[in-house]
């Protein structure tokens, strides 16, 4: 098994995990560049998994972004998808 976590600093990498897979699944809302327009807008962290297991490869990119203005007992985070589509690629 293989799990990795890439950030928009690496996304180099995440664009080649991308290449990686059948154009034809593929559009922008897979690319770091896009996540990155919308960094300031959604205020949140560009984040971009990538797995192989069994043959099979996943890649999985979304923002992650703290959850405020909530008494918690601790940082919790939500994931959600840049503006179009989202989703995991496989």
């Amino acid at each position: 098994m293989l799990f990795e976590v890439y950030t928009i600093s690496d996304k180099l990498k995440w664009s080649e995990r991308i290449s990686s897979f059948d154009n034809e699944k593929l559009d922008i809302y897979y690319l770091p560049e896009y996540y990155q327009t919308w960094i300031e807008h959604e205020e949140a962290e560009p984040v971009c998994i990538y797995c192989e297991i069994n043959n099979s490869r996943f890649l999985y990119p979304f923002f992650k972004k703290e959850i405020r203005d909530y008494k918690l007992d601790g940082k919790y985070y939500d994931i959600f998808s840049a503006y179009g589509y989202g989703g995991v690629v496989s």
